[in-house]
């Protein structure tokens, strides 16, 4: 059975960070590991909304990935949102590790510029 994976961008919005997505998007479309590649739009926020998109599908030739490559600003884009923390909020966690099961994903990478959290 294949796997999913989910890719959230933070920090700011530049070409690199863009390229990187790209580079995850096309390595993992070439590895045949993944039925779906997820991305976060807005970051952890924006999945707890349920607001995700499949990049395989959105990104389904070399053209369109090596267009991103080129994009500034950032794709998915960011939040500002901040985890609570467990004792404080467990449903938050009970929600968040819900949807991970539900859409079968096994994998969260993160891409950054800088050291921000989702």
């Amino acid at each position: 059975m294949k796997r999913n994976c989910i890719i959230g961008q933070s920090g700011g919005p530049t070409i690199a960070i863009n390229a990187s997505l790209a580079g995850i998007i096309h390595r993992a479309k070439a590895s045949q590991e993944f039925e779906n590649v997820y991305g976060m739009i807005n970051g952890i926020k924006g999945l707890l909304e349920g607001r995700y998109m499949d990049l395989l599908e959105e990104f389904d030739d070399g053209d369109k990935i090596n267009a991103l490559k080129q994009t500034p600003a950032m794709y998915l884009g960011s939040c500002r949102y901040k985890l609570p923390t467990f004792q404080d909020d467990e449903d938050t966690y009970v929600k968040l590790f819900r949807i991970l099961k539900e859409s079968l994903i096994f994998s969260i990478l993160v891409v950054m510029t800088q050291w921000i959290l989702l």
